[in-house]
């Protein structure tokens, strides 16, 4: 089933489920639709997505100033050691990371995406 939402605003479903894999440390197998494209990819924590970018620096030519910054950022996101807490909503995700992603083939590319350019969504990879 996919989930669809009204344009410009987060699904709370799906804001629910990034705060959770960003908090628990999962990977969540899911579909998203973006722009008219149907992206499948895994779910992963923000911190670790930061981190995969800042691995190495080399593969983004002259940003190794980035990679810096997406390692200091990835402390201070909440990671696995994190109790659960019912926190505000300036602490909500506004973004989910994707990874092992395929766009009709598997790419294997990582992606950062705005939770408001989600136009539907549904877990799994089929």
């Amino acid at each position: 089933m996919l989930v669809t939402m009204d344009a410009g605003r987060d699904d709370p479903y799906l804001v629910d489920l990034v705060d959770y894999v960003n908090r628990s440390g999962a990977h969540v197998p899911l579909r998203v639709s973006v722009a008219g494209a149907l992206l499948s990819a895994h779910l992963i924590p923000a911190a670790e997505w930061m981190r995969m970018q800042s691995a190495d620096p080399a593969r983004h030519e002259g940003a190794e100033w980035l990679a810096y910054r997406l390692a200091q950022m990835a402390q201070d996101l909440p990671g696995s050691a994190t109790p659960f807490d019912d926190g505000d909503e300036a602490e909500l995700p506004r973004y989910c990371h994707l990874a092992e992603m395929a766009a009709g083939q598997p790419t294997g590319a990582s992606w950062r995406v705005r939770l408001a350019a989600v136009d539907g969504w549904s877990l799994g990879l089929a």
